[in-house]
């Protein structure tokens, strides 16, 4: 614990836990349903969406990528929340397509997957929540922003993040990004990006495979600072470990040195299973 203080000291802001766990988590729940104001009234009771889209994201359109938008005018907060792999074969889609094409250029800056790319651009300016969501901050511009998202939902808020910040659409000192179980999106200099426009975090949950993957050595993918792991059950009170990212960092999960396999972890954050607590309304349990 010691040993950590010096970091946890030097970031600004410092990662929120509360925060993480019952407003950033629930948000990225959420997007796993069509019914995500229900989550809402459970967890942000006055917090409504704005809209909700769904469009296909892949070459053969049979994958679809979603996104909402989310407006609470009683606590201030805008929040644009992307939803993560919701199939098997989505999966095996972004697996392939990362690993046998090329990188590519990122509109604001950096190299990333061609699939996160394009995903991004087809729920950007194709699917109405960009034009949304400048519509929200045009309306409340003094409002605070959250972005957030789990799986290939934090991937696609990375790059939303960016395209905000990088085009100066809304001020980076109101704007919040947490994601959860993110897997690498880019090259360095696209991480690079990020941590020059925001300070983030990436909650990772034990054994969870998915932030591990594309490959570092090989493949030329880096993540963002700072990761937040649990090495747990992400119960109320449990610990966790803050780390930086990259090439020489081997700390937080990299500890585990390929002690990973595809496992639940992926889909538990805090406890919770993020597929059913969405269908459940972000109920806690009693």
């Amino acid at each position: 614990f010691l040993s950590i203080l010096p970091l946890l000291q030097a970031v600004d802001p410092p990662f929120d836990e509360e925060f993480a766990r019952n407003v950033m988590m629930p948000l990225a729940s959420a997007a796993y349903t069509h019914k995500a104001q229900g989550c809402l009234d459970n967890k942000m009771p006055g917090a409504k969406v704005s809209m909700r889209v769904e469009v296909p994201c892949d070459t053969i359109d049979t994958d679809t990528c979603s996104a909402f938008t989310m407006i609470d005018t009683t606590r201030g907060v805008i929040a644009l929340v992307f939803r993560g792999t919701s199939t098997g074969d989505q999966l095996k889609d972004e697996i392939i397509t990362t690993l046998f094409e090329n990188k590519t250029e990122f509109r604001d800056g950096g190299m990333t997957s061609p699939y996160f790319a394009t995903a991004f651009d087809d729920l950007w300016f194709n699917s109405g929540i960009g034009a949304d969501f400048l519509y929200l901050i045009n309306k409340y511009p003094s409002y605070k922003l959250y972005l957030t998202g789990h799986s290939l939902g934090g991937s696609l808020a990375s790059l939303a993040t960016v395209h905000i910040l990088q085009n100066k659409l809304f001020p980076a000192a109101q704007t919040t990004y947490y994601s959860f179980g993110e897997p690498r999106t880019g090259t360095q200099e696209f991480a690079d990006l990020i941590d020059s426009l925001i300070v983030s975090y990436r909650v990772v949950h034990a054994k969870d495979i998915i932030p591990h993957v594309p490959f570092e050595h090989g493949m030329e993918y880096f993540h963002h600072k700072y990761e937040i792991w649990y090495n747990n059950d992400m119960k109320v009170g449990d610990t966790y470990e803050m780390c930086p990212d990259g090439p020489k960092h081997q700390k937080c999960s990299k500890s585990l040195k390929g002690d990973l396999a595809f496992n639940p972890d992926h889909l538990y954050y805090y406890n919770v299973n993020l597929l059913d607590y969405a269908k459940n309304g972000c109920i806690d349990d009693q």
